[in-house]
């Protein structure tokens, strides 16, 4: 089925003043927030650089990001040469990793010829501390949210055009974070926040008054069958579409979303599997307690840190998985006995969970048949 990279060859042509920018622009400049630009991308917005000469710049750095399933570089290949994307501007790159801190944070910002800019922030890439923040998200602010909030008062205070926001998975919810809380006069800019299947936020920030502010300009773009974006709260406006994969987690993997012209083929409503997520993983995460999911990050990621990789290419590297599950199953084997306790009384719970739900189902599909 047809997905962002057919977009781009039969839509590439079309500049924003002949079709101003819509959903499927928004989840390629997502993508693309993807690509490793580190020393490639200048601070300054009167200095910024074609998404062309980007993709020659990147491709001469020799960056492969092919093992990343969001891999931005087929994006980038076909976008280079398009009038709408290749022409767009690209400009004050960050990227900042630090494992004390629980941080995994990268935004770029695309400057579009009408004097829009398209502020981007980045997904959980292969670095092991974003699958770790991922989790924090659940029951924390984090410090690559506020990040994202003073980014995007920074790019506001650099420009004086329109902005459009967003991100694809944790970027969408870094995206809807940034929007409500950055500054007021920025937020009155923004047209539009873009969540590509991102985790949604906390309730109490959701019912907060900066996020009502801009709720109404929130739209969150959910695979029928997608797991993530049905994490957490969302405010705004959902908008569920068709992906190429039959369910579950493939249905994030933003190059299986199908495309119709200048938008995403839309479904009706979420899924049988969907549904299914909704009721079971969804309101499991919603019960659990801040402390409950706390201790179950401890026991996944203490062990992973123990391998001493950074990163999850390192740690399935042929030359080091060995060693690396050794270590990782001997630091599992000394997790604190209440640690262990509070995973498995949560697995348990939504094992429960999933059970209850399947017989619900299996009784409604019988009551169906006998009528």
């Amino acid at each position: 089925m047809p997905n962002i990279n057919d977009y781009l060859s039969w839509r590439g042509d079309l500049s924003f003043a002949a079709d101003p920018l819509n959903e499927v622009d928004a989840l390629v400049f997502s993508v693309l927030a993807y690509l490793y630009m580190d020393g490639l991308v200048p601070e300054s917005i009167d200095e910024a650089i074609r998404v062309h000469t980007l993709s020659n710049r990147y491709r001469a750095a020799g960056f492969d990001q092919t093992a990343l399933i969001t891999d931005p570089s087929i994006a980038l290949r076909s976008a280079r040469d398009t009038e709408r994307i290749g022409q767009a501007r690209v400009f004050a790159f960050r990227n900042t990793i630090d494992a004390d801190r629980l941080l995994q944070f990268s935004a770029v910002s695309f400057l579009l010829p009408g004097g829009e800019v398209f502020v981007a922030f980045r997904g959980t890439d292969d670095n092991i501390v974003g699958w770790r923040e991922d989790v924090a998200l659940v029951y924390n602010t984090t410090e690559g949210q506020r990040m994202a909030a003073r980014y995007l008062s920074y790019i506001g205070g650099l420009t004086s055009g329109r902005l459009y926001v967003g991100g694809h998975s944790k970027g969408g919810n870094f995206a809807e974070y940034a929007a409500a809380f950055c500054d007021s006069k920025v937020q009155e800019r923004i047209l539009c926040v873009f969540s590509n299947d991102g985790p949604g936020l906390s309730k109490e920030l959701t019912e907060s008054d900066p996020y009502r502010r801009i709720a109404d300009r929130i739209l969150l773009i959910q695979p029928e069958g997608s797991v993530v974006g049905a994490l957490l709260s969302h405010g705004g406006k959902t908008r569920y579409i068709k992906s190429s994969e039959h369910g579950g987690i493939g249905q994030h993997h933003p190059y299986s979303w199908q495309v119709q012209g200048g938008r995403f083929v839309y479904a009706d409503a979420r899924s049988s599997s969907g549904a299914l997520i909704d009721e079971t993983v969804s309101k499991w995460v919603d019960s659990l307690s801040p402390y409950a999911v706390e201790q179950i990050e401890k026991a996944v990621f203490e062990p992973l840190g123990a391998s001493g990789a950074e990163t999850l290419t390192q740690l399935s590297d042929k030359e080091n998985r060995l060693r690396s599950m050794n270590v990782i199953l001997s630091a599992a084997r000394g997790l604190d006995t209440e640690t262990a306790r509070s995973v498995t009384e949560s697995l348990k719970s939504l094992s429960v969970r999933y059970r209850d739900v399947l017989w619900d189902e299996t009784k409604k599909l019988f009551r169906k048949t006998d009528g």
